[in-house]
């Protein structure tokens, strides 16, 4: 009877479990482990950074918009790509940047394409915790490790309404967030409280229109405020309501009263507030004589 040791089948299924056994051996003596995918080493994830973990880009949708403003974090602080550092830096976060001529026209869609009538995307920057530059550069560094980078939409200058802060927690260089696991955004800072003044600069008549200052206060530590100011005028069931927008870094505005009647007018004023500010009113008369 043929010997089963000798046939060639018996053979290499020898052979085989053999090699296996030392290989097993040799992962047990080297300690090697099977290959596991690379963690990411950079990304971005909502809500501001921590301090020492990388670049908050800021985008302010504007007055009125139905998004709210936003903070994304660059983990690791930087970016390269086209070598656009405006559009780099938002593509970088995840945002679809659309150029108009030589302006960026639209962030995620939003924005106006018509040269000198719509409003535009402007940029701001700070280092570190604080107010937006007044100097307001294209874009931050390549390399921006604790840099903010604002964008905000508006017809005339403006800086994003949510104030350059570092998330809590941070003390130094961090393990960088894994694309797709965002973090938490960090809780939003309580608006202040706010007042408002109107202050009639020159009387309306009933012939020519007049002029009025309106004025909100800033808090301690709060950037100016922004955002939309309605004036109503009211004499028994007549109504007058004007609107105007706070200027950038600014917190008074002149507004343009009517014509109006002679008589006592009653003067109501109302501040919509902002990311920063409470909303706030006020009342006041005025006499017109003439």
């Amino acid at each position: 009877m043929e010997n089963k040791m000798n046939r060639p089948g018996h053979r290499r299924r020898v052979v085989a479990a053999a090699s296996a056994a030392a290989l097993g051996l040799l992962v047990s003596v080297l300690g090697v482990v099977p290959a596991q995918a690379e963690p990411a080493t950079d990304g971005w994830h909502p809500g501001f950074c921590k301090q020492g973990e990388g670049l908050t880009v800021v985008v302010d949708f504007g007055i009125g918009a139905e998004r709210d403003p936003e903070a994304r974090c660059r983990v690791g602080g930087t970016y390269s790509g086209t070598g656009e550092r405006r559009l780099d830096v938002l593509e970088a976060v995840g945002y679809e940047v659309g150029m108009t001529g030589d302006f960026v026209g639209f962030v995620d869609g939003i924005g106006h394409d018509v040269p000198g009538v719509g409003p535009w995307w402007r940029f701001t920057t700070v280092s570190g915790e604080g107010a937006w530059s007044e100097d307001r550069g294209f874009a931050v560094p390549n390399n921006a490790m604790n840099w903010f980078q604002g964008v905000c939409l508006s017809m005339e200058g403006c800086v994003p309404r949510l104030v350059a802060r570092f998330a809590p927690g941070g003390s130094g260089p961090v393990a960088p967030s894994v694309p797709g696991e965002p973090t938490k955004p960090p809780a939003p800072v309580e608006p202040a409280r706010s007042a408002v003044r109107l202050k009639v600069v020159k009387l309306p008549t009933s012939t020519r229109p007049g002029v009025a200052r309106v004025t909100v206060g800033r808090a301690a530590g709060r950037p100016s405020p922004s955002g939309r100011v309605v004036v109503t005028l009211i004499k028994a069931k007549q109504a007058k309501r004007m609107r105007t927008v706070l200027p950038s870094r600014r917190s008074a505005a002149r507004i343009r009263l009517p014509r109006l009647a002679k008589g006592r007018w009653r003067a109501a004023v109302v501040y919509h507030g902002d990311a920063n500010y409470q909303r706030a009113k006020a009342q006041t008369r005025l006499r017109v004589r003439r």
